[in-house]
Parts: structure tokens; sequence; C-alpha cells
């Protein structure tokens, strides 16, 4: 006599069969894809690079923009700016890192003073160089995980992320993520974030290559476009810390070492541009210690302590308050908090120094990203500030697929996860790229002479650094009134308009404090008079009887009425005495 199977065992029969033809089916389907002959990558990547340009091209389109120029704080000018001085052969103040204004100095160079006239030249260099660059490497590191199949859908993923995220976000945080974050995320800016986001990108490339094989090549790449992007921006150095500990995990001891070789010359060269451009070392000297010592006064180095509070900023609150916001503003806060968690878990099991680079170059930019009090998802530039660490979280996104049951742990064939740079004609070609990039500007900033005298104006009220003299102004009196009149400044389709500014010939517009051996930090500071429509080069002043000099700023928004407008060009004085 047969005993009757107990509930339970009956329970998990329907259980256990649909997991197993779940599990079935899933082989098959992998089988299947197996027998689908791979397309070369000579044909899907050229798709792919002008799918991402068509990508950028929607981007530009739905951005609120005014010609060339779309929404970045006014911080861009710091950048054009900077690179218009390196251009004409001076060392600026060097508040902001290196890298991207060296890059663009030619450009400045070449387009003059005016940011509107530079800014379409900034653009294409990054939709058709740099972009390219950040898709090959997301295409190299991807390959690398999973292979070739993995590496089309990641870099698919890549591709599109931008604009599907708009569906992610509510309506109310529309205009914040696409007029604010999207312009940046895909180079419609000449700021920082988005040449930080490839030279990451292109040292994430070479670490995972280089826990892989423990090539010194690769070690030494490594560091040298880590340093690249301190040079572009020195908060990039929250990237190496996942570098370092995934190769100390590997146990690699040689490359660690490379690592630190490739990026002495960045630190070189950008401690030269700190100290020629402000006099001493911000990471060493404390504020009260430069200015109790007096501009003039050399403090010795050994006297210098690391303040490492002065750039790291964490407040668990505010964190909190961050994750939280993708709940009221997103469809799922579990969505943006799990999905990089399982994409983890499944680089684990495929990598696990792999996932400790992704993973930690993600995480130390979303803790002290996020957890820093000035940054918010409500201000809307939570999101730019984590560009460039975007794309660690797209790879983490697409490695969710490998905590499928043996899928995720299956091996690559031999050679399926190598990508170029292979022979090592190429890598020494690499190889001496990255050097160079990295070497040329201390000898740069060694050469070159700090700027001196009234050359730049820093608006503090508007928090923008300008070229002054950029255009000439002309000033005439007749009665008690002044006429002012000057060139209309090119604008390339941007609706912008003039600022006109005027101070008694008593006192100084200009406040330039020296610097021993840095440039000077020349602030200006004159009363606003209004402003005028760009197609109306000339205005008329009642200043009453006495000395005046005058100044007119072209000024331009991505958005909002004129008044609104940020300086971006300073002209020449022009003096008047009115009897």
């Amino acid at each position: 006599m047969h005993s009757l199977p107990n509930q339970a065992s009956t329970r998990a029969a329907p259980e256990s069969r649909a997991a197993y033809r779940a599990g079935r089916e899933l082989g098959r389907l992998s089988s299947a894809l197996g027998r689908v002959p791979v397309p070369s990558p000579w044909l899907v990547l050229p798709a792919l690079v002008v799918a991402n340009w068509l990508v950028v091209v929607e981007a530009a389109r739905i951005a609120v923009h005014r010609g060339w120029l779309y929404y970045d704080g006014g911080d861009s000018t710091w950048y054009y700016t900077s690179a218009w001085v390196l251009g004409h052969g001076h060392i600026p103040q060097s508040t902001i890192g290196f890298g991207y204004s060296l890059l663009i100095a030619p450009i400045a160079l070449i387009a003059g003073s005016n940011l509107l006239a530079g800014l379409p030249y900034v653009l294409l260099l990054n939709a058709l160089v740099l972009s390219p660059i950040a898709l090959l490497c997301v295409y190299g590191l991807s390959k690398a995980i999973g292979g070739l199949r993995f590496a089309y859908a990641t870099v698919l993923l890549w591709v599109l992320v931008p604009l599907l995220a708009i569906r992610y976000f509510l309506p109310d945080y529309h205009a914040r993520y696409v007029d604010i974050a999207l312009p940046s995320a895909v180079g419609l800016t000449a700021l920082g974030d988005f040449p930080s986001m490839v030279c990451l990108l292109v040292a994430a490339y070479f670490g995972y290559r280089a826990l892989a094989s423990g090539s010194d090549t690769d070690a030494l790449a490594t560091g040298l476009a880590a340093g690249i992007a301190i040079g572009v921006k020195p908060s990039n150095a929250l990237f190496l810390p996942a570098a370092l500990v995934a190769l100390a995990l590997a146990r690699r001891p040689r490359p660690l070492a490379l690592l630190g070789v490739g990026l002495a010359p960045s630190l070189l060269a950008l401690a030269l541009w700190k100290y020629r451009g402000l006099g001493d070392l911000p990471a060493l000297a404390s504020q009260q210690a430069t200015l109790a010592a007096g501009p003039h006064t050399p403090l010795p180095l050994a006297s210098f302590p690391f303040h490492l509070g002065r750039y790291l900023h964490f407040d668990w609150t505010n964190f909190q308050h961050n994750l939280d916001g993708f709940r009221e503003w997103g469809w799922s806060k579990r969505l943006i908090e799990w999905a990089p968690l399982a994409g983890l878990i499944g680089l684990a099991r495929r990598s696990r120094t792999g996932a400790v680079l992704l993973g930690g170059w993600f995480a130390t930019y979303l803790l002290l990203k996020g957890g820093d009090p000035i940054i918010t998802v409500e201000a809307g530039n939570f999101l730019t500030h984590m560009i460039p660490a975007a794309p660690a979280f797209i790879l983490l996104l697409a490695c969710v697929v490998f905590c499928i049951p043996v899928y995720g742990r299956r091996p690559l064939a031999a050679g399926a996860g190598t990508s170029w740079p292979q022979s090592p004609r190429s890598q020494r070609g690499v190889l001496a790229l990255l050097a160079f990039l990295a070497v040329v500007p201390i000898g740069v900033f060694a050469i070159l002479p700090p700027l001196t005298g009234p050359h730049t104006a820093d608006f503090g009220i508007y928090d923008v650094l300008i070229p002054a003299s950029g255009f000439p102004l002309s000033a005439s009196v007749r009665g008690g009134e002044v006429t002012l009149t000057w060139p209309s400044q090119p604008t390339h389709g941007t609706q912008s308009s003039y600022i006109v500014f005027r101070s008694s010939a008593s006192s100084s517009a200009y406040n330039c404090a020296p610097q021993a051996h840095a440039a000077d930090l020349c602030s200006f500071q004159a009363s606003t008079l209004g402003a005028v429509p760009a197609p109306s080069p000339s205005y008329r002043d009642h200043p009453g009887a006495g000395e005046w000099n005058y100044w007119v700023a072209l000024a331009a928004t991505a958005s909002g009425p004129p008044s609104g407008d940020d300086p971006l060009l300073l002209s020449a004085a022009a003096s008047v005495t009115v009897p």
C-alpha cells in the first residue's frame, strides 16, 4: 500500500517543475544564440557611434538652450577663460583643474576670447572625439567582462540610457534632468564633467585589463589615464581607492607600483599648476597659514599639513535625503538601490577584483558626492556630479544578467574578452600617447609665466571668470549725457545682451591682489546700470558731473530673461569727464 505524499511536497512540486522548465528554456535560448553568427565589431561599432551621435543631437534638441549655449551654471567661463589665457602663453588663476582647459586652449586661441564664438568647436570636440573614445572603452570593458554579445548589448544600453532615463523621472523633475543634467552628460557644455568621465573610462578599461593579465603596460596606462583625469578635475582622485584595492586584492604588487608611477607626472603637473596659479598648494596649505604669512612670504613645504577635510564633506542625513529624492522624483527608489547591487553580485561571479574596481568606483562617488551638503537631487546638481561615475553604474546595470544561474559563471572562450590594443606595438603607441598627455603639462607650467594685471575679471556676484578688454568701447559726452557705443560681438545664434557697468574715476573697479610667484587675482566690482539687447550696441547715461569709467560685458544664459544673463566677455574701459 503506497503512502500519500505530504502536503508540503505537493505544493513544492509545481514550483520545482516551473523552475526546471524556466532553466531548460533559458539553456535552449542560450544555445540558439550561440549558433547565431556574431557580426564583426567593424560593422557594429561604427553604427553604434552614429547612434550615439543621434542621441546627442536629440539631447541637443530637447534641452533648453540658446544657440550653442546650454545650462552650465556659469562654470564654463572658468574653463574657457583659463584656456584663452593658456593659449596666449600665461598661467591663469588655477582655481580649477588644468586638463580640459589645456586641451581646448588651441580652440580658444583661434576662436578668440568670446566663449560664444569658441563654444561650437568645443562641443564638436566633445561629440566627435571624446564621445567615441568613451563608447569604445565601454565596449572594451564589457567585452572583457562578458564577451562580444554582452559588449554589443551593453554599448547599446550606454547609448540609450541618457534618453531612457527621461522616462524614469516624474514629470515635475523633467526640466531638472533634461535641461541641467542631460547636456553635461552628453558633452553639450564646456565643463570638466564629461572629459572627466572619458578619462576615467580609459583608466578603468586598462585597469580591468591589468587585473586579468598583470600587464605592466596596462597598469602604467591605468595610472597615466587616472592622472590625466585628476588633472581635469582633482576630485577624480575618488577613482583611485577602487583601482588600488582591486590591484591589491589581485596580488599584483608590480602593477600596483606602476599605477603609482603613471600617476606621478599628472600629480607633479597639478602641483605646478596650483603653485604657479595660486601661490601655494591648497591641499597642503591651510587658509589661515597663508593669510597669516602674507602674499609675499614663502612658507616651507614641510610646514604645510594635509587638509583632507577641505575637500571631503560627508553628511549622512544629506546622503539619505538624496536617496529619498529618487523615490520622490523617480518611479522607483528600490530600482536605483538594488539594480547596481545585483549587478555587483553578478559581476563578482565572473571577476571579484573587477567587481571591486567598478563597484568601488561607483560607491566612492555615490557616498562622497551624495553626502556633500551642497549637492542634492532636489537642486538637480547631484546627477551632474555623478557623471564621472556614470559608466560604472551602467556597467553594473548590464551585469545583472550574470545573476542568472550557470550563465553568470560561464567562462569566456579563449580570446573572446580581449580588445585593442593587443599587439606590443599598438600597446606602446597608446602608452606613448598617454605619457605625452601626462608629461607635456609639466613643461608648459614650468615655462609659462603667471598672468599679471587685469586681463581677466572675476565677477564674484555672478561667480564667473571672463576675459577683460575683449572688445573696444567708445564714450562721448554731449551736455550731461554720456553715449556709449561698441561693436557687436558674434554670438552664433545665441540670444544675448550687454550689461553696462560704471564707476567713478577715483575708485578702481579692478582689485588685483598680487601673489608671490603666482597669477594675480583680479576681481571686478562696479555699479550695474542695466542690460541692453544684443541688436542695440549703444547706451545713454546721465551720471552727473565728474569723471567716470564705463565697461560693457557681453552676457548670455541658456534660458530666462535678459536680466539673468551671465557676463561672458568684458570690454575695455572708456573714461569720460562730465562738466
